[in-house]
């Protein structure tokens, strides 16, 4: 922690601050004691992106250094944080201020620099991660040169946040970089299932739905090819249509601009990126139609997987569980229609490493041993449901992450069909997540990314 801490406010110290109208921040105590906080009494309740104004975003900077343990600024920063890898890609619309405001820079600066303060406090590399998307924004590039003279704050802000980001890049750079998680539960660890081990033993079937993102889903096809070779026949198959008002709604609200380039990949080359191919056999079909004419088993299209018109077909064929492949976050109306629930299979380690990129994730905080798959139970909370099955993966030389993740994606097929029929033939018990034993983690910055593929071809 002191040296965290020195690090910190060595860059503090550097006379980039050294403009009258900004404070200037003296090195932390060595005896251990801690300057009073910041009164936040006056923050907003609800920490809200919207709200976060440059005074707002200068009381949690000061509490920071302060006191990087009070609830409120610890409430802030978590908050923060998700909503601005919710929305990052939006960041002009999200902020307290309009983008042509004259102070939208100074916010977006001063939310780099909450950010790294906040991986420099608690060595959480999700919070640098933020803070590279942040400063990626053009209008926030364009100050953050760590070489800049400080004519004016925002230039200032800018060379403090370029120089933050560098000390901390060359921490988790450093070979000694590991961010201590606790293992998952080997009680439910498995070795990869072969296809002979998924014939059902139980006298009655289950009443199984499959919840599906697109007509073409490779991933779609080989969960329905591998219940048909063992023994179950699903009631029916829900697909969530290519095109409608709701989805692309969704995906503009997620994606910002970098929709285009994927409507492109996904509708015009049909790149199945996030539906794996299978090792399953007889692989006959091209579409999730054919495969259901052929077999007589139901398929229905409905905007997306939340909407009216799939809660109503949950309720028509009220399955025993539900097999997600795809196709969005679930909520809750629909989840309480699923029966005894609906399983899906994560590509990483619960509980350590719940969200997006976990194999990058791993890598990067030399957690090898912990990727893999997840079979659990999908609830409210991103992959926080119930486990039923974990699957480590066997690392080879000169693997990335995007290596292991193309082997990953053709084992999840047989993984979900595996340790579904071991749980409906009483084999499995499903097993709670501790939660505090993990975190959310969000999609990859690239500079990280590549630091992740570096390490892993150096360490495993």
């Amino acid at each position: 922690m002191t040296e965290t801490r020195d690090i910190f406010h060595r860059c503090r110290e550097m006379g980039i601050y050294g403009l009258p109208d900004v404070n200037r921040h003296s090195p932390a105590p060595d005896d251990g004691t801690r300057a009073n906080a910041p009164d936040l009494g006056l923050l907003p309740e609800s920490p809200k992106l919207k709200l976060a104004s440059v005074s707002v975003l200068i009381a949690l900077q000061d509490t920071a250094n302060a006191d990087p343990e009070n609830p409120a600024y610890v409430q802030w920063r978590e908050r923060l944080l998700h909503v601005c890898e919710l929305r990052v890609k939006t960041l002009e619309r999200s902020l307290a201020v309009p983008a042509k405001h004259q102070d939208w820079p100074e916010i977006a600066l001063r939310l780099t620099l909450l950010f790294l303060d906040a991986f420099f406090l608690t060595s959480d590399d999700r919070y640098l991660n933020t803070a590279l998307k942040v400063a990626d924004h053009p209008k926030v590039a364009r100050y953050s040169r760590a070489d800049a003279s400080p004519s004016d704050i925002l230039h200032a802000l800018g060379a403090l946040s370029a120089n933050l980001c560098n000390a901390a890049l060359d921490r988790v750079r450093s070979s000694e970089w590991h961010v201590p998680v606790t293992d998952p539960p080997n009680t439910h660890i498995h070795r990869q299932p072969t296809i002979s081990e998924m014939q059902p033993s139980a006298l009655t079937q289950p009443n199984v739905v499959v919840l599906s993102p697109g007509k073409y889903s490779q991933y779609t096809l080989a969960v329905l090819e591998l219940l048909r070779h063992a023994g179950v026949v699903p009631k029916a198959v829900i697909v969530r249509k290519m095109v409608s008002v709701a989805r692309l709604r969704e995906e503009v609200r997620r994606e910002g601009r970098d929709l285009y380039g994927k409507i492109w990949r996904k509708l015009i080359l049909r790149k199945q990126e996030d539906s794996p191919a299978a090792a399953a056999p007889e692989f006959p079909h091209t579409t999730v139609d054919a495969w259901g004419k052929a077999h007589d088993v139901s398929v229905h299209y409905c905007g997306t997987l939340n909407d009216d018109d799939a809660a109503k077909l949950l309720e028509r064929y009220a399955p025993d569980a539900v097999l997600y492949t795809g196709g969005g976050v679930i909520r809750k109306h629909i989840l309480d229609l699923a029966g005894r629930g609906i399983v899906n299979c994560h590509m990483g380690m619960l509980p350590p490493y719940r969200g997006y990129d976990v194999v990058s994730w791993a890598a990067l905080n030399r957690d090898f041993d912990k990727i893999g798959l997840t079979v659990h139970f999908m609830s409210e909370g991103i992959d926080e449901g119930d486990i039923l099955a974990m699957y480590p993966a066997e690392l080879q030389p000169g693997d990335t992450a995007s290596s292991i993740m193309k082997r990953q994606e053709s084992r999840m097929p047989e993984a979900i069909i595996h340790a579904f029929l071991r749980y409906w033939n009483g084999a499995l018990a499903p097993l709670p997540q501790s939660l505090e034993n993990g975190k959310q983690y969000y999609g990859m910055h690239q500079v990280l990314r590549k630091l992740a593929d570096e390490k892993l071809k150096g360490g495993n």
